[in-house]
């Protein structure tokens, strides 16, 4: 269950770059005066598989990731070259160490 749930933050999260990275595009391409790109939202279905997007990025979801993302980074958004760096393999923590009253001490006999 934990590798799913991995599994699919992982999968929100490269979609949620994807987006991110179009609608940086779409909004120079708007501030260039080309206009080639329309926004992520405004585009079909169809249209976002032909750009290799994700097709159902709900408006909602994208908007909560945004902030988690940028509460975890604030300085910048990330760019989707930066989402496809392979990543770095984090170790799991060490177990705590049990407190020195739960060690059982050796019994002493009295000989």
């Amino acid at each position: 269950m934990d590798n799913q749930c991995n599994d699919k933050w992982d999968n929100l999260l490269r979609d949620y770059k994807k987006v991110l990275d179009y609608e940086l595009q779409s909004s120079q391409s708007q501030l260039d005066g080309s206009d080639l790109l329309q926004s992520y939202w405004i585009i079909d279905k169809q249209e976002r598989k032909n750009r290799n997007l994700p097709s159902n990025m709900a408006f909602q979801v994208y908007q909560s990731l945004k902030e988690v993302v940028q509460k975890k980074n604030p300085q910048r958004p990330i760019t989707l070259q930066e989402a496809t760096v392979t990543p770095r393999v984090v170790q799991p923590a060490p177990p705590p160490e049990a407190p020195p009253s739960a060690v059982a001490q050796p019994a002493v006999s009295g000989k």
